[in-house]
């Protein structure tokens, strides 16, 4: 195969104006397989290829790793400094008991990791026991040095009648460190939302509970989403309630109003026609709300609309009644895939346009930006984008994997590639600034210079997407980009002979009012065609 240099870079260089690309940005070793273990001796990582989360201290919580030597491998959630190496083993794997349990009960294999800005962890774990192994699943929340098990399998939550027989949904929390998640009853769909201190949720709605704000006979039904949380206490979430009929509603609590539906379906909307379900839930700070429903009776997710509590105002932004801005043909949307919102109010939108008009699979999906009540194309499939060679482009590859917001009105987003030097399933990571644009941050195939003389190719990029942080821009939240716009991203790096190695990076995302002068020498050089 031949090896095609596609960018350079040199050290000392200042950003010049747009477009970037990823040879204009500075790169930040967090941790790298092979490097010593925090609290653990004679140990190095072997495995940090998972997705990290990053506060607005720039202080990083990822799962990684590590052995004494192969085939022994042990696991563990490791916090690191600002731009610098781990500094603490926080579980060890089998090991560290579970907080309040039995003393033979450990924590095991966290995951769904969230980091607030007081540095206080909320993340899931499995409970093992020597004896038996896997026991069950809890939610852990708190300070690294003082966690609590805020929830666990195999036990009725206060002032509930269901026993937690499932926690794979949440958690999330905010900066004053409430914590918020939905749990299973019987069966994988949730059945209660709770909020609370790291040590003691409450109940906000259960599976057979009377639904507040309607008939005494109407009671929460089986389908219950999972929650969002927003810094002034607001938590949010769908669900569906059953009396004489069957409803879809958006229910919210805030720290003034007791739990309440916000919109339901049968009612009318600012876009006309009526609301039929609710999803793709957002939130900021102050308890706005954007979210995706479907109106004029399809069977999609295809309009979105903000709620602000403060006033009651629900506002239409995207309708599936009117063209999208800068859409081929004038396209309307065929379902949304994800929202987020900052405290600003702008609002990201993912979301698929009807294929007509010389749009394809190819170029059916896009990123729209709604600011100040302008609704305005960011990036589609198919289109050219700065840093990636002609002829390639962005694909979408599915709800898992997609943007994050900060207040600066930043997002990164971890979509696919095509094009003709293009394997099958490539991803690559894309920033956009709202000054300077869209353009690649790294790219599967780059050759990544991780220490002089030492470069390594790209094999596998991990991103806080969706499906790990569940709202939009709240702080707090688990997520890969923050409000300074530093991106946490987990690499993984495929060896000629050998097993592959990773690693857990940051990266700045510039803006055209920021002088920034490369000296960190991660260098991205090449990529390699595929044949």
């Amino acid at each position: 195969m031949q090896m095609q240099l596609r960018r350079t870079a040199a050290i000392g260089l200042i950003l010049a104006a747009a477009p970037l690309a990823a040879a204009d940005l500075t790169w930040h070793k967090i941790v790298l397989d092979g490097d010593a273990v925090p609290g653990a001796p004679g140990t190095v990582f072997h495995g940090v290829n998972s997705v990290a989360a990053i506060n607005n201290l720039n202080h990083v919580a990822f799962k990684g790793a590590y052995t004494s030597g192969l085939p022994s491998i042990d696991i563990g959630l490791f916090m690191a400094d600002a731009l610098g190496q781990p500094t603490s083993m926080v579980i060890h794997s089998d090991v560290t008991p579970a907080p309040g349990q039995p003393p033979n009960v450990f924590l095991s294999s966290p995951s769904d990791i969230n980091l607030n800005d007081q540095d206080n962890l909320a993340f899931r774990s499995l409970l093992v026991t020597t004896a038996s192994g896997q026991i069950g699943q809890a939610i852990i929340s708190g300070p690294a040095g003082s966690l609590s098990t805020t929830a666990r399998t195999g036990v009725t939550g206060p002032g509930a009648s269901l026993v937690w027989s499932n926690l794979v949904f949440g958690p999330v929390q905010n900066n004053s460190g409430t914590v918020a998640f939905a749990a299973g009853g019987s069966g994988t769909s949730p059945t209660s939302v709770w909020s609370g201190s790291s040590s003691t949720p409450a109940l906000l709605c259960e599976v057979g509970l009377h639904a507040p704000g309607f008939p005494s006979n109407t009671q929460f039904r089986q389908t219950i989403g999972t929650p969002v949380i927003s810094d002034d206490g607001s938590i949010a979430f769908p669900a569906q309630i059953q009396g004489t009929s069957t409803l879809n509603a958006l229910w919210q609590q805030r720290p003034s109003d007791p739990l309440h539906a916000v919109a339901q379906s049968g009612q009318a909307t600012p876009l006309g026609s009526t609301f039929s379900t609710f999803s793709r839930v957002s939130t900021n700070n102050t308890g706005k709300l954007a979210f995706a429903s479907n109106i004029n009776g399809s069977a999609n997710l295809n309009s979105v609309f903000t709620y602000d509590p403060a006033t009651a105002q629900m506002t239409g932004i995207i309708s599936p009644n009117a063209p999208l801005p800068d859409a081929p043909g004038g396209q309307l949307t065929t379902r949304i895939h994800h929202t987020s919102i900052n405290n600003a109010g702008t609002v990201i939108v993912e979301a698929t346009v009807d294929a007509s008009n010389g749009v394809t699979f190819d170029n059916d999906d896009a990123i729209w930006r709604y600011d100040g009540g302008s609704l305005t194309k960011i990036v589609q499939e198919g289109a050219p984008i700065p840093g990636l060679p002609a002829g390639d482009s962005m694909k979408w590859i599915g709800t898992g994997k997609t943007s994050q917001l900060n207040e600066r009105g930043q997002f990164v987003m971890l979509w696919g590639v095509q094009g003709p030097d293009v394997a099958n399933g490539d991803t690559a990571l894309f920033a956009y600034d709202p000054v300077t644009g869209p353009f690649t941050l790294v790219r599967e195939g780059d050759f990544f210079q991780v220490a002089p003389g030492d470069s390594r190719q790209i094999s596998r990029i991990d991103f806080a997407g969706i499906s790990n942080a569940l709202t939009g821009a709240t702080g707090g939240t688990a997520r890969g980009l923050n409000d300074q716009g530093y991106a946490v991203v987990s690499l993984t790096f495929s060896a000629p002979s050998g097993p592959d190695t990773s690693g857990i990076f940051l990266v700045q995302i510039p803006t055209p009012a920021t002088a920034l002068t490369l000296t960190f020498g991660l260098l991205i050089t090449g990529r390699r065609r595929h044949a």
